[in-house]
């Protein structure tokens, strides 16, 4: 359906070019007649008839074209600065992504890593346990241990965020990937954990529109 569209546009565009330049030639042989003649004056009444008609169709032409030219290279250049924006977001992700995976198998309390604290404790509780005083304090000694699981996840989440905020087409791209990147890597019910973790830690003072995998802070923000 959209293949044949663009080619009848195609098609109408090239009718109507040929239109253009065959019907000043149309309307001047209809009223002077076409004649092959030796006679040097008919031959240059001819050529000034044509130059006086052609010289601003073909000046309109290519003016329209320089200005399409003009377009995409601006589009180029678009693509090229948001590419040289968004390649290097989607490499910080995945480093700290990494980071985040080593961060989340260290034990907090004894017999417990942190990654088993956040789904069990954070990924299924609700907005009103998350800002009770024990999930603030439990919430510090998860995210601020070694490596600084607070740091990493604020750099991914506040990537996306920039990402998502972006109307481009490789903005939104880039998030859609690397939203999948973070879930398929740390799991959502982990991605959920850490959001929670961060929500109580901040107790509830999150920016609005941060919020990414959290169903239960994402109601509130709707």
């Amino acid at each position: 359906m959209l293949r044949s569209g663009i080619v009848s546009s195609k098609a109408y565009i090239a009718i109507g070019s040929l239109t253009v330049i065959l019907l000043p030639l149309m309307v001047y042989c209809s009223k002077f007649g076409f004649v092959i003649t030796a006679d040097h004056d008919r031959w240059a009444q001819f050529g000034s008839a044509l130059s006086g008609i052609y010289s601003p169709i073909l000046g309109v032409l290519t003016f329209i074209v320089l200005i399409r030219q003009l377009e995409l290279q601006a589009v180029i250049t678009r693509h090229q600065l948001d590419q040289d924006v968004t390649g290097p977001a989607r490499s910080d992700i995945t480093h700290a992504l990494d980071a985040i995976i080593t961060a989340t198998e260290v034990d907090c309390i004894p017999g417990q890593s942190r990654g088993q604290l956040l789904l069990t404790h954070f990924a299924t509780a609700s907005r009103e346990d998350l800002l009770r005083d024990e999930s603030y304090q439990l919430a510090m000694g998860v995210l601020f241990g070694t490596p600084n699981l607070f740091a990493l996840w604020l750099q991914v989440s506040s990537t996306l965020v920039a990402l998502r905020s972006h109307q481009s087409v490789t903005f939104q791209s880039a998030f859609a990937s690397c939203n999948l990147k973070v879930t398929a890597k740390l799991g959502h019910f982990l991605c959920v954990g850490i959001e929670n973790a961060y929500f109580a830690f901040l107790k509830g003072d999150l920016a609005h529109g941060s919020v990414l995998f959290s169903p239960v802070l994402n109601s509130r923000e709707k």
